[in-house]
């Protein structure tokens, strides 16, 4: 069941044009969402610590492997082993499809991996998908 508050996503993502094309996909879902997107593994964390210390976590991480400096599986190993909303849920949305990353990225503790869809119209299925289940029939540690 949908939280009684905007749903809070958190997009890690450096490429400016997939942050767009999935703040639009989510402006089109049929929830209300909020969705805050950072860049880098130090943006991250200090927005997930303003986040915790507010006692407003995020319904859900989307993110990405391929980032300047840090890795996403980085970032994902830190979240995991740290002290800051280490339960939140973590759907790694990335363009890799290798069995190698896929398995190295649940073993640091996704709870989800999803290769981006190529066109616009599968964007708008994979938010629909988010808020079916995700949202929908999956209870979420922080709600």
């Amino acid at each position: 069941m949908p939280p009684d508050h905007p749903i809070r996503i958190v997009l890690v993502e450096d490429e400016g044009s997939d942050v767009l094309f999935m703040r639009k996909a989510f402006e089109r879902g049929s929830l209300d969402f909020e969705v805050v997107d950072v860049s880098s593994a130090s943006a991250f964390m200090s927005h997930m610590s303003e986040a915790a210390s507010n006692q407003e976590p995020p319904d859900l991480v989307l993110l990405d492997l391929n980032l300047p400096g840090t890795s996403g599986l980085d970032i994902l190993t830190e979240l995991r082993n740290g002290d800051v909303l280490p339960h939140v849920v973590v759907m790694v949305l990335t363009s890799s499809s290798y069995r190698r990353e896929v398995t190295e990225v649940y073993m640091a503790g996704a709870n989800a991996f999803v290769t981006k869809p190529a066109r616009l119209a599968e964007l708008d299925q994979l938010v629909a998908q988010i808020e079916n289940f995700w949202l929908g029939l999956a209870h979420l540690p922080y709600q």
